[in-house]
């Protein structure tokens, strides 16, 4: 068998180089660590898709919390914080936002909560509270102790909105402070739900 630098079976550097650039090529494709690494680099290919789906739920949750003169059923969202109420502004809420952080005890909260917007919102019948409590580990554990305890008071709760955020938009941050920074592409696509009509002051999702 011929061998050497003039052999047919020695691939030439630049022969070598192309096939083990095709190897890894393939190996991004199929390995899901490889997959992973593009992906920090390169930034959520998905971004569009996921933020659409955001700005439906988000869009649900403002008509639910607009007042009733704006055609809304005047459903208040429960945040945790000041900032977190500043970003649900800046994405169009126009309704009432309550803090949990109030400086109160959670009991005192938690009959307040009940005493105001009782058992079912009078407007359209849902939940008559959204709570959106951020979905890191400290928020978790807020939203299950609010969810609990006012359900055990026969109080449903709207947690649909920060479902889908937890679910949509983790690579963005964990936080509904963290949805500040992309109310410029996040603004939008709301309005176009809210001014299609998509979205009824019930919070349902309408068929064009």
């Amino acid at each position: 068998m011929p061998t050497g630098a003039n052999s047919p079976h020695k691939q030439s550097g630049d022969d070598y180089t192309e096939t083990m650039m095709k190897a890894i090529e393939q190996l991004q494709i199929t390995s899901p660590i490889m997959r992973h690494t593009m992906t920090a680099r390169e930034g959520p290919p998905d971004r569009a898709i996921r933020f659409d789906k955001a700005a439906k739920a988000i869009a649900t949750s403002i008509a639910r919390n607009a007042p009733v003169k704006e055609g809304g059923s005047h459903c208040p969202v429960i945040v945790e914080g000041p900032k977190d109420e500043r970003a649900l502004r800046e994405l169009g809420f126009t309704g009432t936002i309550e803090k949990v952080n109030k400086g109160w005890s959670r009991s005192r909260l938690i009959a307040y909560l009940h005493d105001t917007y009782g058992m079912r919102n009078i407007v359209d019948k849902g939940p008559p509270v959204i709570v959106a409590m951020d979905w890191d580990r400290t928020g978790g554990q807020l939203q299950r102790f609010l969810r609990d305890r006012l359900m055990s008071l026969d109080v449903t709760v709207d947690e649909e909105m920060r479902t889908v955020l937890m679910r949509v938009m983790k690579p963005e941050g964990r936080t509904i402070e963290s949805l500040l920074p992309h109310a410029p592409k996040l603004v939008p696509l709301i309005s176009s739900y809210i001014d299609a009509n998509q979205i009824s002051p019930e919070g349902s999702v309408e068929t064009p």
